[in-house]
């Protein structure tokens, strides 16, 4: 490489063959070359006014290194040309590791331009030292995606003649063709390796290393694993070409997508009459994780009301819902959001609305899933919103008696179902009426009215026995019972605003069958017994035996007067015996009470001889429901006075 001052030196298309006489191979970062000439005198000086056809020389070179032997890598050349004595200062750009192109600046001192050619390093036998080779053992295969974790492991080797003791980093790289250069950086890591020799064996000729790491998430496509060694300081390398090792099989990496979409929201359970204010009900929203990427965490749901698909939209919960999820790619999920019906005081159509946020566990790639920015879904139709009811239907269950007497006792069972959509609890008012048909109006009477704390479940019923007592008033005949039930003004448990119902008065339950109702009487006859004579004389007491029959429907209960008289004639009688005795009474239906009744004969009143008859007067107007307040009985026999 000979030249003057005058012109640049021109190598193009040449090739440098480099014997290394000092340093380690191939070129290390300094040391002294002798650059040999090419059969073809590649080193004559072109447009050079001092000539020169000879290339022969001793050189200083120093390597200037950023990267290893890579592209990019400066190198300065000092050299002493033959012809002229004079010394250069050349800068050498590789423009590739140890063979290929080159680019030569200006040459020193005076020179001008620049040149560029080809090389290629021929090493000279290796100094004796260590020499960490490295290849890889264990690479993933697959696809993968960014934020996901492994580990690679490589082997080293020391194929120098001398131990390995010291620290060296691990270079990973995700290389689209095996190189470093066209690699991505994975991680670095630092490992002490601790290597032997043939004939040193206290160390492992070779040993494997773990290199843990995460996928970068800014990168997609298929790559190769590569990884290059980098010695310390404290380290001998005797050939830096096999410290770098890549894999022969690839691995496919996708950048994350974090994305998490509702599909669906329905009601569960819905009724015909839909959310009704106050009631306790459950929105089902499905979840699709539509990302690569698991995502686990406590997310929030809101709900809302809108009256079209993408109206405006009114909060049906007070404050955001918190559910927990742990969601693996592709997988969906039903989630239960609890909410209250909120209040109505008409029957509206709505869209249930919700929402659901990650803030705070992922941030999602794609929000836009729905018709909103934030995770937004709609029921597919209007959902019904209905304000609360009462309402109550009965039905009379209990068996009557085929007849029965007024003012005696009666009892039924009544049964109250709850057809309204809200539990009723409150004070449940019963109203039984007997009427001659089955429609309910003012000709009816009332037997019952009573009221009774209750609680009664959407759909359930209870019942209650019903006691009365059957009215006195009415003629005799065939009756209905007909019941009515109420309820006062309950609050709506969970209404916001807080609001109250009442159940207006339910439908007329009927009785499946009449009773005959008949008035209450009772019905005396007085009778005498079997009479002690039928002569007697004055002064003499004489004990009558005195029957009555109760023939009435009721017992004959209460107290009554019965005086005796003697009479020609039978009745009316005229001349008193006694004077009026009051007796109690006490007599079943259909009964004979057995008395008596004790007279003196008079002196002086009875003619002598004359047939008189006993006649007992009774007046039994103090009892109760009598039909003959005047009974009367009429001895059979006449008697006589002597």
């Amino acid at each position: 490489m000979l030249s003057s001052s005058l012109a640049p030196r021109s190598i193009a298309g040449s090739t440098i063959e480099a014997a290394i006489t000092t340093g380690l191979a191939p070129l290390d970062q300094g040391g002294s070359y002798t650059l040999l000439p090419a059969a073809d005198t590649t080193y004559s000086i072109v447009n050079a006014a001092g000539g020169a056809n000879d290339g022969s020389g001793t050189y200083s070179y120093t390597r200037l290194v950023n990267g290893n032997n890579n592209n990019g890598d400066v190198g300065v050349i000092l050299y002493t040309d033959s012809s002229t004595g004079l010394s250069y200062n050349e800068t050498l750009t590789f423009l590739t590791a140890t063979a290929g192109s080159y680019v030569i600046s200006a040459a020193l001192p005076g020179g001008s331009g620049s040149q560029s050619g080809s090389f290629a390093f021929t090493a000279a036998p290796k100094a004796t030292t260590s020499d960490p080779a490295l290849s890889l053992v264990t690479t993933p295969t697959g696809t993968f995606v960014g934020g996901d974790t492994g580990t690679v492991v490589v082997e080293i080797d020391n194929t120098g003649a001398m131990v390995a003791n010291a620290y060296v980093t691990l270079n990973l790289y995700l290389s689209t063709d095996g190189t470093v250069a066209n690699g991505t950086p994975v991680t670095n890591v630092a490992r002490r390796i601790q290597l032997g020799t043939a004939g040193n064996t206290n160390f492992p000729l070779r040993a494997d290393f773990n290199i843990p790491f995460t996928y970068p998430s800014i990168v997609n496509g298929t790559f190769f694993w590569t990884v290059k060694l980098s010695p310390s300081l404290g380290l001998d390398d005797a050939d830096q070409s096999n410290d770098t090792a890549a894999s022969a099989t690839m691995v496919t990496l996708s950048a994350p997508v974090i994305d998490l979409k509702e599909t669906n929201v329905v009601v569960k359970d819905l009724t015909a009459e839909g959310v009704v204010t106050a009631t306790k009900q459950q929105a089902i929203v499905t979840l699709l994780n539509d990302g690569n990427r698991s995502i686990t965490g406590t997310v929030h749901f809101t709900l809302s009301t809108a009256a079209t698909s993408e109206g405006f939209d009114t909060p049906i919960v007070p404050k955001p819902v918190p559910i927990y999820i742990s969601l693996a790619p592709g997988k969906i999920v039903n989630v239960a959001v609890r909410f209250i019906g909120p209040n109505m005081t008409v029957s509206t159509q709505q869209y249930i609305v919700a929402t659901v946020s990650t803030v705070g566990v992922v941030q999602e790639t794609n929000i836009v899933n729905g018709v909103d920015l934030n995770n937004i879904i709609n029921t597919t139709s209007p959902v019904l919103f209905t304000p609360p009811e009462v309402t109550l239907t009965d039905a009379i269950v209990g068996s009557l008696p085929a007849s029965v007497v007024g003012g005696s006792g009666g009892s039924t069972m009544l049964q109250v179902v709850n057809d309204g959509n809200i539990p009723l609890k409150a004070l449940l008012t019963v109203t039984l009426y007997v009427s001659a048909d089955t429609t309910l109006d003012a000709g009816d009477s009332q037997v019952l009215f009573g009221g009774k704390n209750e609680m009664i479940a959407v759909g359930k019923s209870v019942q209650f026995p019903l006691k009365f007592t059957y009215p006195t008033t009415l003629a005799n005949g065939d009756y209905y019972l007909l019941a009515q039930v109420a309820s006062t003004s309950m609050p709506v448990l969970g209404s916001v605003p807080p609001i109250s119902v009442t159940a207006p008065a339910s439908n007329v339950a009927v009785s499946p069958t009449q009773v005959n109702i008949s008035q209450p009487i009772v019905t005396l006859t007085a009778n005498f017994g079997t009479m002690p004579g039928t002569a007697f004389v004055e002064g003499q007491t004489v004990t009558l035996p005195l029957d009555l029959l109760n023939s009435g429907n009721i017992p004959a209960t209460g107290r009554y007067i019965v005086q005796l008289f003697a009479s020609t004639s039978g009745d009316p009688a005229d001349i008193p015996l006694t004077t009026a005795l009051a007796t109690k009474l006490s007599l079943a239906t259909n009964a004979v009470s057995k008395t008596t009744i004790k007279c003196k004969i008079p002196t002086g009143v009875l003619a002598t001889g004359v047939p008189y008859f006993f006649i007992a007067r009774i007046d039994a107007s103090a009892i109760p429901d009598i039909t003959d307040p005047n009974p009367t009985a009429v001895g059979s026999q006449t008697f006589t006075i002597s």
